[in-house]
């Protein structure tokens, strides 16, 4: 396969100074950390009040009832930084609309449309994982705390 001439617009990202490298990566990694924040943090504090010394509690333990309003508040935060890098990566992807120029043969070779496909990627992920906090949220409010 010969090499494609070069054009004006050789660079992966031509409009990558519509955007930051900084913002594509928070687009990106802002709702797999949420959701991580939120899983890491409301499992470890909702299954202790069910078996705090190895053994399975028939209710949960007296200081449940402060922490679950606590745990609805972190779904929350962590749904709000889920979208606040879905809000980045459609800014990036509007940014860099003109980005991808050239047929897709010339996409390929060249790697024009980096940006824009960072953004992309944010976009699909902020959907995936807004899911993924929400659905955990539901669990959390309406399943039972503990085993009777």
């Amino acid at each position: 396969m010969s090499e494609a001439p070069r054009t004006s617009q050789s660079h992966p990202a031509p409009h990558r100074d519509r955007t930051s490298l900084a913002a594509l990566f928070f687009a990106i990694t802002a709702g797999p950390a949420a959701w991580t924040l939120q899983h890491l943090v409301g499992y470890g504090v909702s299954s202790y009040p069910c078996s705090p010394a190895n053994r399975q509690l028939s209710a949960p333990a007296p200081f449940w009832t402060p922490m679950r309003p606590g745990l609805i508040a972190l779904t929350a935060v962590c749904l709000v930084l889920c979208l606040i890098g879905g809000w980045v990566a459609l800014r990036s992807w509007r940014a860099t609309q003109g980005e991808t120029a050239g047929e897709a043969p010339d996409l390929l070779e060249i790697g024009a449309g980096r940006s824009r496909w960072m953004a992309i990627c944010g976009i699909m992920v902020t959907v995936l994982f807004a899911g993924a906090i929400l659905f955990d949220g539901i669990i959390l409010v309406g399943a039972p705390t503990c085993r009777g």
